[in-house]
């Protein structure tokens, strides 16, 4: 499918299509709208026709909120699959509504900064206890975080 048979679409289309051509692909398994913000207009309608096309497996969003999701999905014909945020062990209980939301409704949590902000920054009390954890266990302070993680809150 060319890129013409977008046009009606806008900027989003115009994007994707520019994304397509320089990853040299004819779809793609997500696209994201980075932020809430960045929400405008018919911006989700025009992730729904490029979803609808066969041109991109899943659609989803960035940062979004639990009020975020539900102003979204007052309107959205497809349900995002995915909300990509900052998460990581130490954030659960800040998160637990929103990963609570997101299951009730299908919604997948992706995580980033899930290793970063806890083991690269000296100042964040957690890094002491999971680098002699790593120490102990001979694995790398990454692995400790993302065990805890798999493991879940028990």
């Amino acid at each position: 499918m060319g890129g013409g048979e977008l046009q009606f679409l806008g900027d989003t289309a115009h994007r994707f299509t520019g994304l397509k051509a320089s990853l040299g692909v004819s779809y793609v398994d997500l696209y994201l709208i980075r932020s809430p913000g960045l929400l405008k207009n018919n911006t989700w309608a025009e992730f729904e026709k490029i979803k609808s096309d066969g041109l991109v497996k899943s659609i989803g969003v960035s940062d979004f909120t639990i009020k975020d999701l539900v102003k979204l999905m007052k309107t959205a014909k497809v349900v995002p699959a995915v909300n990509q945020v900052s998460f990581h062990p130490c954030k659960y209980v800040q998160n637990a509504s929103l990963l609570e939301f997101s299951a009730k409704f299908n919604i997948v949590t992706e995580a980033y900064h899930s290793v970063f902000s806890m083991t690269e920054l000296p100042r964040r009390s957690v890094v002491k206890p999971i680098q002699r954890a790593a120490k102990r266990l001979n694995v790398t302070p990454a692995q400790v975080i993302l065990s805890y993680s798999l493991l879940g809150e028990e």
